[in-house]
């Protein structure tokens, strides 16, 4: 058996990257607004509000016509 560094056990989870990928991110041009929330903790959590739906969000309901 060699005494190197022992193998990471599965199932731990090691600090460092977030739960999200990079992938997760919409595109900055869908990005209307943000907001940092702050845990009593003190982990940071960034809200983003994007122009994006799912598939299963109901339509947008068409704007009214302005009569002039």
């Amino acid at each position: 058996m060699s005494k190197g560094k022992p193998k990471p056990r599965k199932g731990i989870r090691r600090p460092g990257k977030a739960r999200g990928a990079a992938r997760d991110i919409p595109n900055k041009a869908s990005i209307i607004a943000t907001d940092t929330l702050i845990a009593p903790d003190g982990r940071r959590y960034t809200i983003l509000e994007t122009n994006q739906t799912d598939p299963y969000d109901p339509p947008n309901p068409p704007r009214p016509r302005r009569t002039r």
